[in-house]
């Protein structure tokens, strides 16, 4: 098991996997579980959310980078074959 060197946060929740069946790609499908998952996420309080997308074709389980590049996740840590993205979550007011 690879080990990123990431201290254990109760504030931090991690998207380790997200596949899509090939019949189904190309729809938002994807795109519409992130969301439903990110704002299941919100409302139990999490502040921050990690994942560890796919650079290539290889391991289409992780997700994407794309995908979450696109709901706002940022480069946390670099790292040549699976980066780790964050995304902070904001609260309504």
């Amino acid at each position: 098991m690879r080990q990123y060197g990431l201290r254990p946060d109760d504030g931090t929740w991690a998207i380790s996997c997200l596949l899509v069946a090939p019949a189904q790609r190309g729809r938002g499908v994807a795109r519409a579980v992130l969301r439903a998952v990110l704002e299941d996420l919100r409302a139990l309080g999490v502040r921050r959310v990690e994942a560890f997308p796919r650079l290539g074709t290889d391991d289409p389980w992780t997700g994407p980078e794309s995908l979450f590049r696109t709901a706002g996740f940022e480069l946390a840590q670099d790292d040549a074959e699976r980066p780790v993205l964050a995304l902070r979550l904001g609260f309504p007011s």
